[in-house]
């Protein structure tokens, strides 16, 4: 079973490597670039695994997303910040977040 740090790890090598090759190869901004990677690696593993299924990537992956712990990691206090990309568009001050909105 893999920890969450070797998750993480994985994730953080392979987003610079996405960047990586968007800023050599392809200049797109880094947002979409990286949109573009996954896309591409995502179809990639889809053809290897149709073109041999004896690799067994399916199943490996299936379990490594099972794996993953996904209990909410965020508390009530930040889950704002958690779930709303961007900035917040409120006028209301920081204070809410502590005593709830109101």
């Amino acid at each position: 079973m893999h920890s969450p740090f070797d998750l993480l790890a994985l994730l953080l090598v392979v987003a610079a490597g996405l960047a990586y090759l968007n800023h050599r190869l392809l200049r797109l901004p880094l947002t979409i670039g990286l949109l573009v990677g996954a896309v591409g690696g995502t179809l990639a593993l889809i053809a290897l695994d149709a073109a041999l299924p004896a690799l067994g990537l399916k199943p490996a992956i299936r379990a490594l997303v099972a794996s993953v712990n996904s209990q909410p990691r965020c508390s009530t206090a930040s889950s704002p910040f958690c779930f709303s990309p961007g900035r917040s568009t409120s006028t209301r001050p920081i204070s809410w977040l502590a005593n709830g909105p109101s």
